[in-house]
């Protein structure tokens, strides 16, 4: 009888052993595929921090071009204000000299305001031709 519970006894641990050892195997599959896992998403970070660090280095690249583009711009705006300010001073200019000999074609001696006038418009002819 003693040999029948021993070998009961021994049963039962196979039993447990097995058991045991299944779900060891279920435990090492469970740990690889963790592992698998782990590692496809360490490579999906690195392919993200790769593209995170190129969409930083463009936005920046694009923000210096916006920068150098908004600075052409106001040059270019304000080398048109200034060309405009002359055109309208030579406007002015040639306009003051009409009236001035308009007026010497009346009768009034005028020579020395239509020299000037004639002087000041051919200095401003020359700054809006100058660019």
């Amino acid at each position: 009888m003693k040999a029948a519970v021993k070998d009961a006894e021994i049963l039962e641990l196979r039993g447990q052993n097995e058991a045991v050892a299944s779900e060891r195997d279920i435990l090492r599959a469970e740990l690889a595929s963790s592992l698998d896992l782990l590692q496809i998403a360490q490579k999906e970070f690195a392919a993200l921090s790769v593209t995170k660090s190129e969409a930083e280095e463009d936005a920046s690249s694009y923000r210096k071009d916006a920068a150098t583009v908004n600075e052409q711009a106001r040059e270019i705006l304000e080398k048109a204000k200034q060309k405009l300010d002359r055109a309208i001073a030579y406007a002015r200019a040639e306009a003051r000299r009409q009236v001035f000999e308009e007026a010497s074609a009346k009768g009034t001696n005028l020579s020395a305001e239509i020299e000037e006038a004639r002087d000041l418009e051919e200095e401003l002819a020359f700054l809006n031709t100058s660019d």
